[in-house]
């Protein structure tokens, strides 16, 4: 069930309240525990009750009764830096939100704005889902392969639950990964070739999915000054 909400539950500005643990095992490593508790209110886009109407089967709105999510991250890190440079750190974590905020849509045959009919069409909002639950583990490596070249890579996985309050949409599960890599070799003492990739696979929300993709990038980059550089960017190259 969907409830509204009284106007000054809307002023809550994102308020993060944060219990670290921290212990060193030794000097070249680290275990780290904590906790974090975060409200976080709607952006305006998403309160605005605005109509959108410009795609005439694909409607959009705001919700001005959205209540703020409240979320809570619990993370277990180990961090190992090694004599060579390479640097190895794995997460196991688990982040909840309540009152999770995602798109909804809603079909309608008819539908009526102001004096004008709408046939077969979608509107879509914003909605207080229900509650959130992913549980999962990320690893980053940063390794120097050669003397002037540099690798950093991170694999994240985790298994998402989302527990709905709206009796129309049944409860869903389901697991997710993305993987990124990322080089860069010095030319010279001015100039860096880098490259860039990024896989993320299908991942569910309250009403489907997104599909997975790809993105990738090479690029030149030339420092000028010291806090200054001009880079020559390719990004997807390979796409239609």
């Amino acid at each position: 069930m969907l409830y509204s909400t009284p106007p000054i539950a809307r002023l809550f500005a994102e308020v993060p309240i944060t219990v670290l643990s921290l212990r060193i095992l030794s000097h070249n490593q680290t275990l780290k525990i904590s906790f974090t508790h975060r409200i976080q209110r709607p952006e305006y886009r998403d309160l605005n009750p605005f109509i959108s109407a410009s795609d005439p089967k694909n409607i959009t709105t705001g919700n001005p009764n959205l209540r703020p999510e409240v979320g809570n991250k619990l993370e277990l890190s180990y961090n190992k830096n090694f004599g060579n440079g390479t640097n190895i750190n794995s997460t196991l974590f688990y982040r909840g939100n309540i009152d999770d905020i995602q798109s909804y849509t809603r079909y309608y045959p008819t539908y009526l704005i102001g004096d004008s009919t709408y046939t077969n069409v979608a509107i879509s909002t914003r909605q207080n889902i229900g509650r959130e639950d992913n549980y999962g583990i990320n690893l980053f490596a940063s390794i120097p392969a050669m003397k002037n070249l540099n690798i950093r890579t991170n694999i994240s996985g985790f298994e998402r639950t989302i527990f709905t309050g709206i009796s129309s949409v049944a409860n869903v599960h389901g697991f997710s990964y993305r993987m990124t890599i990322n080089a860069s070799y010095q030319l010279s003492s001015t100039l860096i070739l880098e490259l860039f990739g990024n896989f993320n696979s299908k991942r569910i929300n309250a009403q489907g999915s997104m599909p997975s993709f790809t993105t990738y990038n090479f690029a030149f980059r030339k420092q000028l000054f010291k806090n200054a550089s001009i880079a020559a960017t390719a990004t997807n190259f390979f796409n239609n």
